[in-house]
């Protein structure tokens, strides 16, 4: 606010009880000066509605729903039908270095680390 609009105004402090503080509020000087008008609330734009689309998109809803669809659909997107996001996802710097290796090439590594400690 201006400095000229703040001339209307002062600050009283009051003690809520609930929140047990002073709470802030400004007063006007002069509440005699000013009226209240409530205008209509008059809608002047409305947004253009495709009725092909909204059917089209309603007809995909109703097809999702009637078949029971929605947990595939999430399975597919997120990799699992729950919608929480607090389970916990694994952090890559904490996976496992062997987590995505075959058996075949662990055994393998195994041998060769063997191999090289019993030739000393």
């Amino acid at each position: 606010m201006t400095e000229k609009e703040k001339a209307h105004f002062y600050k009283r402090e009051r003690w809520c009880s609930n929140c047990k503080r002073y709470k802030i509020h400004y007063v006007f000087n002069e509440p005699w000066r000013y009226v209240l008008r409530v205008s209509p609330y008059m809608i002047t734009h409305t947004k253009m509605v495709d009725t092909d689309l909204e059917s089209e998109i309603q007809l995909l809803e109703n097809y999702i729903v009637d078949h029971n669809l929605r947990d595939k659909t999430n399975r597919l997107i997120h990799g699992s039908s729950r919608k929480w996001s607090y389970y916990k996802k694994e952090n890559p710097k904490e996976t496992s270095p062997i987590k995505n290796i075959s058996l075949n090439i662990l055994y393998q590594q195994y041998l060769d680390d063997n191999d090289i400690n019993h030739g000393k």
